[in-house]
């Protein structure tokens, strides 16, 4: 394969190249395996989205031998200590690595801090205004207008609690009646990276809070049979490694948006990364933090599960779509 560094998500396109290794995944045409074929070709493509559909039905199938086979513990691990995520961690020996809670088990007072034993790296944003808001936005009979509204106004509440630690110095100032030394954010200006669509109105209420961010935007879209997240468009500030950069996803169901986002931002140099969502399944709660264990994550809810087509329920529907009013 040619142009290697343009593959997004890398170490998990290595479990397909096992697949075709061991014969689950074979050539149509045998000769096509002494050619080389760019990234971007139809061949390539087709390898990736049957990656990762494989590597569900692999998650699936070990995490159903795991669930009859061995007691599961409170922590979500068997006593045999084997990992019950999605992707390519399902089923391997990741110690005291925890499942994301069930929703009757989440710790819903306050703020669930990123370390805590329930979910290691997520935080969900408890306050009464995020999730009044977002009540209002699961509501199928609200406007676009009110839509997009609210998506901006729960970016901005997120965006307190995303920047929380954001480091400090004290700068000599002059107050109408005297000087002082007072705080302001150090260092370079924040990177927020919306990923398109609706990434972009959820990013809008971040900005009313920091207009001098810089922004990278990512554009991404949901191959609708396999769900392999495909670029588009990427365009993002040259020095990502000196700044801090968070990525905005309203929705994180698969994780496949959000892991070939931050994927292609590591790829231009990004080493200090922040995940903001609205909303979150387990599964691809699970799978950013297999695949990208260095990137905290900040949702308003994790729900249920996925449904056949890959949205979350009860969730909010395609957010893109009634954000734009595109269905």
């Amino acid at each position: 394969m040619t142009d290697i560094d343009g593959l997004t998500g890398l170490a998990e396109y290595r479990n397909g190249g096992l697949f075709v290794d061991t014969g689950v995944l074979a050539f149509r045409d045998a000769e096509a395996a002494q050619r080389e074929h760019e990234v971007a070709s139809p061949l390539v493509v087709e390898w990736r989205a049957l990656t990762v559909a494989l590597l569900d039905r692999v998650a699936d199938g070990l995490a159903a031998t795991a669930w009859t086979r061995c007691h599961i513990d409170a922590a979500g691990e068997n006593s045999r200590g084997w990992h019950l995520g999605c992707g390519p961690t399902a089923g391997t020996r990741t110690p005291r690595r925890r499942v994301a809670s069930g929703e009757s088990h989440q710790r819903r007072h306050g703020i669930l801090d990123p370390g805590s034993a329930d979910m290691d790296g997520v935080t969900i944003v408890n306050h009464p205004l995020v999730q009044h808001k977002l009540t209002l936005l699961r509501k199928k009979d609200i406007s676009t207008k009110s839509f997009r509204e609210l998506l901006k106004e729960i970016g901005m509440l997120l965006c307190y609690e995303v920047t929380r630690d954001l480091p400090l110095a004290d700068i000599e100032i002059e107050t109408p009646l005297a000087q002082m030394k007072s705080p302001q954010i150090a260092g370079k200006k924040l990177v927020f990276a919306p990923v398109l669509r609706a990434g972009v109105t959820f990013a809008e209420g971040m900005l009313d809070l920091v207009p001098t961010a810089r922004i990278a935007h990512i554009g991404l879209y949901r191959e609708p049979e396999t769900f392999v997240a495909v670029e588009y468009f990427f365009k993002a500030p040259s020095d990502l490694h000196e700044r801090l950069v968070i990525v905005i996803s309203p929705v994180l169901a698969t994780a496949n948006s959000a892991v070939a986002a931050v994927d292609r931002l590591k790829e231009r140099g990004a080493n200090d990364i922040r995940l903001v969502c609205l909303i979150g399944a387990p599964e691809g709660v699970e799978r950013m933090r297999g695949i990208h264990p260095d990137v905290p994550i900040w949702l308003a809810a994790i729900d249920q599960g996925l449904d056949d087509n890959a949205y979350i329920v009860p969730g909010l529907g395609d957010a893109g779509d009634r954000a734009y009013g595109t269905k």
